[in-house]
């Protein structure tokens, strides 16, 4: 059922023609009831009429009309939709548009103008926005703000970059750096390897460059008020031009705070991108293409396929053969379940969704899927690709490399650069960089040879002494805050490496056992200790009739070796053995999070309203509240996307981007449990591994 539009219109004393025209007007949808005539079904459509009611004559009292519309919003079809806290700011506007109709106009130009279409790049995206939004029928009043806007726009100077030959780089004061003077690269078609100790500015530095192959990457990697003066300047020349701009976050026509080029006569300017693309490791397509709820949509969709109807993708199959050495052969379709590119694979007659690769397989996948779409060979391409490490073991990153200089570059006259701590890379590419940041001021050196830099890196034999595997980002970040004040002591590395599946099937490997396995400690999440110890239990009483009432793996050992029969006992041990060997890869040191999931930890912290929780986090946002932000949460959602709505909350609100906030949430975790018994003792086991 819905609403019946005449029910609207004697409620709100409204003459029902002038109604009808009104809904015609703004291309609402009706539905003819045949017994009680026509009535209005969506959500979106009764909220519309409501927010244009002061283009007609209606004569009820503002009270009224209220009173109306929250009683038969709930009739509506998507009504659940809503949630208390976004009701009421659409009541709210209502109620100002019925009050003061001059008000509730300026409101909607700073909010609906500002917000969505000065966030476009181009008229051809103002267009689509505008028309989207049928800001012509139902805001008339932002006509001429949107006339003056599109005459600015093609008064906008528009440079090309797709030629450049030549790329010179300065930057002031963007997070980490201070200051870093002209690092230069050449598309030249050659490799270029970024290396440095962490936490010295080299994702900054290539976000800053990746600016010139994807419009968005200043506004994605640098949000908030602290970039107020930062600055960065750039130089491209190709055969028999130069150019010289620079990009600040303050737009000049517009006076809002965003990223914007400008002339070196501080001109507004407009920039055809480079050819190429950015893949970042911690926020790239890599690792977070496709939700938990989406991989299983996907899962039962491919099971459906007709496959003889999707076209096989040589080039990206060939690819991968010459790289993985498997034969796998790709497809891609468009799913309409999630909407998106999806590429499955064939093994064994059976077909797969790409994401049930191994890590190092999907990472080298998305790359080179990548590769294929985004790279034009008619001119100059740069990629750009951050912690290349992290997903590739020393073996695939050579061949993945050698695939690189004898395969790629040239060929489709594509210069990279890679910024990585990886020894393999380090010792077989020519250009290799060494930066330093002392203080903020960065300094590079270029032409460094592996050793040189092996040197200054560590120890003449690796780059790091240690290694730890963990599951994930999240993870990577927990570690690095539980052993901040230990840290620097050691020369260790922390690799997000995926789930415990993914971990097992490389780590155990005999020659990765046989090279590694005294540098390598694995910490898996805690819900795979509880995993393990729940299969334990199980397995022993329905075989052994055995009950466990130990809660950890050391002190179920200890009960069973308790046992007095003594049959029974190593029947016992031989079943908890095989079992910890499925989970806990013999010779690695492997230990367990103190919590069972770094985002449903966080999730019941929010749900309880815990105080010390919400107090740490009032210290961070600006401009709205806790709970302002925990209404407008789902928490019918999966635990993932209600942890990453909450994190872009808090971002839209501070001065963080997404990744310090996730890492501002990881340490109030690890200051809330300061005594507790767990974490120190994992604390205590992590120092112990880096110290021998």
């Amino acid at each position: 059922m819905g609403v019946l539009i005449k029910d609207l219109a004697n409620e709100l004393n409204i003459d029902l023609k002038e109604l009808n025209a009104l809904i015609n007007k703004l291309e609402i949808k009706i539905k003819k009831n045949p017994t009680y005539g026509a009535e209005i079904k969506e959500t979106k459509d009764f909220i519309n009429i409501f927010i244009n009611l002061h283009n007609i004559n209606f004569k009820a009292e503002p009270n009224k009309v209220i009173e109306f519309f929250k009683n038969n919003i709930k009739k509506t079809k998507n009504y659940k939709n809503l949630n208390e806290s976004k009701l009421n700011k659409i009541i709210s506007d209502i109620q100002l548009l019925l009050e003061n109709p001059e008000k509730f106009k300026n409101k909607i130009e700073q909010q609906e103008f500002y917000s969505v279409f000065n966030s476009r790049e181009n008229l051809e995206k103002l267009q689509k926005a505008k028309n989207k939004m049928n800001i012509q029928t139902n805001f008339p009043h932002l006509l001429k703000f949107n006339e003056k806007f599109e005459k600015q726009t093609n008064q906008t100077n528009t440079v090309e970059l797709k030629n450049t030959k030549k790329i010179n780089i300065n930057i002031k004061n963007l997070k980490n750096i201070k200051n870093l003077q002209n690092f230069e690269i050449n598309l030249n078609n050659d490799i270029y390897v970024l290396t440095g100790n962490n936490g010295i500015g080299k994702s900054t530095l290539l976000a800053a460059l990746g600016q010139l192959v994807n419009k968005n990457s200043l506004s994605q990697e640098f949000q908030g008020n602290m970039f107020d003066d930062s600055i960065i300047h750039y130089n491209l020349t190709d055969d028999n031009n130069s150019v010289t701009f620079f990009y600040k976050k303050f737009k000049k026509s517009t006076q809002t705070k965003r990223w914007q080029a400008y002339s070196e006569n501080e001109e507004e300017i407009n920039l055809e991108k480079l050819n190429g693309f950015i893949e970042s490791g911690i926020e790239g397509e890599r690792l977070n293409k496709f939700t938990k709820e989406q991989r299983q949509k996907i899962l039962e969709e491919v099971e459906k396929l007709n496959i003889d109807l999707i076209i096989k993708e040589e080039k990206l199959t060939n690819y991968f053969k010459k790289i993985t050495d498997k034969n796998y052969k790709f497809f891609i379709y468009k799913s309409k379940s999630v909407n998106k590119d999806v590429i499955i694979y064939e093994i064994e007659n059976k077909y797969l969704p790409e994401f049930t690769l191994s890590t190092g397989e999907y990472f080298i996948l998305q790359i080179l899927h990548q590769l294929i779409k985004k790279i034009n060979t008619s001119s100059p391409s740069l990629v750009i690709l951050d912690e290349i490490e992290l997903a590739l073991n020393p073996k695939l990153q050579i061949k993945f490399l050698k695939f690189l200089k004898e395969e790629y570059c040239k060929q489709h006259n594509t210069t990279f650069l890679i910024a990585t701590q990886s020894i393999s890379f380090i010792d077989n590419v020519n250009k290799v960089s060494l930066m330093r940041n002392i203080n903020g001021e960065v300094k590079i050196f270029n032409n460094f040879k592996g050793k040189i830099i092996k040197t200054y890196l560590g120890e003449n034999k690796t780059v790091y002494d240690k290694m730890i595997i963990v599951e994930d980002i999240l993870a990577k970040i927990f570690i690095e805050n539980l052993i901040e004040d230990i840290s620097s002591q050691y020369l260790f590395i922390i690799f997000p490496y995926g789930g415990k599946d993914q971990i097992s099937k490389h780590f155990k490997e005999e020659q990765i056992l046989s090279l590694f396995a005294n540098n390598i400690m694995i910490i898996y999440d805690g819900d795979v200790e509880r995993e393990l110890i729940d299969k334990i239990k199980r397995n022993l009483k329905e075989k052994l009739e055995i009950d466990i009432i130990r809660n950890t793996i050391k002190e179920i050992e200890k009960e069973i070796k308790s046992i007095t029969e003594k049959d029974k006992k190593n029947k016992a041990l031989e079943t908890f053995e095989n079992i910890k060997e499925e989970y806990i890869i013999k010779g690695i040191n492997t230990a367990f999070l103190p919590i069972l999931n770094i985002e449903e930890y966080i999730i019941n912290l929010i749900k309880e309203e815990n105080f010390q929780f919400i107090e740490k986090i009032h210290s961070i946002i600006k401009n709205s509240t806790f709970f302002d932000i925990k209404d407008r949460l789902n928490f019918q959602n999966d635990k993932k996307i209600i942890f990453n709505n909450f994190v872009k909350e808090l971002s839209k609100n501070s001065f963080n981007n997404e990744y310090e906030i996730k890492n501002k949430l990881v340490n109030i975790i690890i200051n809330l449990n300061k005594e507790n018994y767990q974490f120190n003792e994992l604390k205590e086991r992590i120092e112990n591994f880096l110290q021998n």
